[in-house]
């Protein structure tokens, strides 16, 4: 019978063998005769066989059965192997035999391996349903003629599924059946609303066991399917449910309903009165759904179409932070009972209450959110309304978006702007704000206020909190340079300016009196202004020293709109006696962090250019000299002389030439090619160049005293 308990019953034969039987020692043992294979629920198959003839006389040489099992009958067999030689059955797992049918041969391994006697095939039962009320089965045979303890007939039983009672509804001779032509039709008598036939086909053996098919069936159902629902609407809930109304149906036999999503049921609501139900199955927020419900009858099956479909509303944004817009798209709602009348976007801010936040018309389904530049949260969500029954609507789900601004900076700060020591590059550097998010500074120059050009960008040092850039275009040595760091957010917008900084501009003039006039600018735009700027000279570029303090004199807080101040020094240069006529100089200014204002932890300075102030030469020459007196050489003296172009010539009252020197250091003294010349007044000329190149002649006459 159909997987009942006695179904693997089979007939142990036990072979009495005899004392006086003749034994041939180390004879092959015999192959096993194959006597049923019966096809398991889950398509093992156990296969009983019957004890070799010659066992029990060789019982010594045996060593296994060999059990060979493909699904095809011409190759790829499988083994199985089983080591008692009075074992007769066992169960080979995982053929498929519920699903086609499995071949199987039997040999025994002693002292060879026998020859198998016959291959056997599970039954497999296959099965159609031409109409309501008919079933077809049909089967291959175990063997394709009758073997020698088959009986002769195949049993066929039928099943159904609510009685599990399993009824013999015919007979099929085996030595007649042909499974390419032979069919078993059966009558399908379904008296309940639904059920399941099952069959299975038996063919037992003489031996006592009994080959099962496989089980097969088909449902069936008997009645009239209900007739189809309308739904009303889909609508997402604030609980991010989806709420499905629907119409109640006129037929006495429903009994409840059936939600389907895209086809596929998702919940069942009982009861004739129920025409609404929330889905909790399914979430709104990741997609749209397209829900349709279906009446089922007493019977329990679908038997009603499904109603016409609605898909809920699928609300998602694409906000642009840098636009400061937030862009909110849905899907057409489809199948209300009139037209689309249009759409309402809903908007909450912070948690408040839902407002109107605008109206589309039926083909509009995209609506933009302008003007976010305010940090708070906004929550939307659309409804879709009727234009027949205005009361008739659905909404979508809720999705909120927090409006994000980059954090302004705090204390962004231009530390220095300076011109860096022996070069014509200005160094300008930051204090920056780590934690504002920033993604980006922008160095900007100008030679007026209010005209600032772009010169460098840098991405944000983030875990630095100086910035600092070297501008190599500029020209310190002509004019004085203002500066200012611009902060870019992630959006490149500009969040933040800093305090301006303005390079130090130093000129030197040389006066005729023994002064070089110092100028220069007031740096500017420190948190507080300079404290002092220090003046440092060097004589002919070699070993700047420190000259002299000036004390800052301008406002006490500087702002970009008070001009910067102008500072004059005079040094006088008189006690120099040895120069070549270039003094060098700059200005550092310091700044001031005494003040109680001041909120950082550093003090800057700022260096001015490098400048020179050219003193022209000075040049005593006597107008007599006494070579056995006081002032035995006649030699000019001077100072702020250049080497090159020096040159010092004596000549007699007839213009000859009786001495001449390019050392500035070797005078006359009154000889002549080592010979003494006469008192008397002698004619010299002076030539020689500034250390600024400029070209300069003196004459005159000296008298020689003896």
């Amino acid at each position: 019978m159909i997987y009942s308990a006695k179904r693997y019953l089979s007939l142990l034969i036990l072979i009495l063998w005899g004392v006086g039987f003749t034994q041939v020692k180390g004879q092959t043992i015999a192959s096993p005769d194959i006597y049923c294979l019966s096809v398991n629920a889950n398509g093992d198959v156990t296969v009983v066989w019957g004890l070799p003839s010659n066992l029990n006389s060789n019982i010594n040489t045996f060593k296994s059965y060999n059990i060979y099992t493909s699904s095809n009958r011409n190759f790829g067999y499988s083994v199985t192997t089983v080591g008692s030689p009075f074992q007769n059955s066992t169960v080979i797992f995982g053929t498929g035999a519920n699903t086609k049918p499995i071949y199987f041969y039997i040999t025994t391994l002693s002292t060879k391996n026998s020859v198998p006697v016959d291959t056997l095939s599970t039954i497999y039962l296959s099965y159609q349903k031409p109409s309501p009320g008919m079933a077809v089965l049909t089967w291959n045979p175990i063997y394709p003629t009758q073997l020698p303890t088959e009986y002769p007939f195949y049993s066929v039983y039928q099943e159904y599924y609510k009685t599990y009672i399993p009824v013999l509804v015919g007979t099929v001779n085996a030595n007649t059946f042909n499974p390419q032509t032979g069919l078993f039709t059966d009558t399908i008598n379904i008296t309940l609303c639904a059920d399941t036939v099952r069959f299975e086909v038996e063919l037992p053996d003489s031996s006592g066991c009994v080959s099962f098919s496989n089980v097969t069936g088909k449902s069936y159902y008997v009645g009239n399917a209900p007739l189809a629902v309308g739904i009303d609407t889909v609508s997402v809930t604030a609980g991010n449910t989806i709420y499905v109304s629907w119409t109640k149906s006129t037929q006495g036999n429903v009994i409840g309903y059936i939600i389907y999503n895209n086809g596929t049921p998702i919940d069942t609501v009982y009861g004739i009165n129920s025409t609404s139900f929330n889905v909790t199955s399914l979430n709104p927020s990741t997609g749209s759904y397209s829900i349709t419900v279906a009446p089922i009858d007493s019977c329990k099956s679908t038997a009603g179409a499904q109603s016409n479909q609605q898909n809920t509303l699928f609300l998602h944004d694409a906000p642009d932070k840098c636009a400061q817009t937030n862009t909110l798209t849905w899907n057409t709602y489809v199948n209300l009972d009139g037209d689309v009348g249009g759409y309402i976007v809903y908007y909450s801010v912070n948690g408040g209450p839902f407002k109107i936040l605008a109206k589309t018309n039926p083909q509009v389904t995209t609506y933009e959110d302008t003007g976010l530049n305010k940090i708070e949260s906004r929550c939307y969500y659309v409804r879709v309304w009727d234009s027949l029954r205005h009361d008739t609507t659905a909404s979508s789900n809720i999705i909120c978006y927090s409006v994000g601004l980059s954090k302004p900076p705090q204390n962004n700060y231009l530390r220095t702007a300076s011109v860096i020591l022996f070069t014509s590059d200005i160094f300008v550097e930051g204090f920056i704000d780590t934690a504002s998010g920033a993604a980006a500074y922008v160095f900007q120059r100008s030679t007026d206020t209010g005209k600032f050009s772009s010169i460098d960008t840098l991405r944000s040092p983030f875990a630095n909190d100086t910035i600092s850039y070297t501008d190599l275009k500029a020209k310190p040595s002509t004019q004085s340079y203002i500066y200012r760091i611009l902060t870019l957010d992630s959006c490149n917008k500009s969040v933040d300016t800093t305090n301006i900084g303005q390079t130090i501009y130093l000129t030197a003039t040389a006066q005729t009196n023994g002064l070089n006039t110092l100028n220069w600018n007031d740096y500017r735009e420190w948190y507080e202004p300079p404290l002092d700027y220090e003046i440092y000279r060097s004589l002919d570029g070699i070993n700047y020293a420190f000259l002299h303090t000036v004390k800052y004199a301008g406002p006490h807080k500087q702002k970009t709109s008070v001009p910067a101040g102008e500072y004059t020094y005079e040094d006088s240069i008189a006690s120099v006696a040895s120069s070549k006529g270039i003094f060098y100089y700059y200005i550092k200014g310091m700044a001031n962090d005494t003040g109680l204002t001041y909120p950082y932890s550093f003090r800057d300075s700022s260096y001015s250019n490098i400048t020179e102030a050219y003193q022209n030469p000075i040049v005593f020459i006597p107008d007599a000299f006494n070579p056995n007196g006081v002032n035995k050489i006649f030699i000019p003296v001077g100072v702020f002389i250049g080497v090159t172009g020096y040159n010092f010539s004596v000549l007699n009252r007839w213009g000859q030439l009786i001495f001449q020197s390019t050392d500035p250091t070797i005078g006359w003294d009154g000889t002549e090619h080592g010979g003494k010349v006469m008192e008397g007044i002698y004619v010299y000329l002076l030539t020689y160049t500034s250390n600024k190149g400029q070209y300069f002649q003196q004459t005159g006459t000296v008298t020689l005293l003896r």
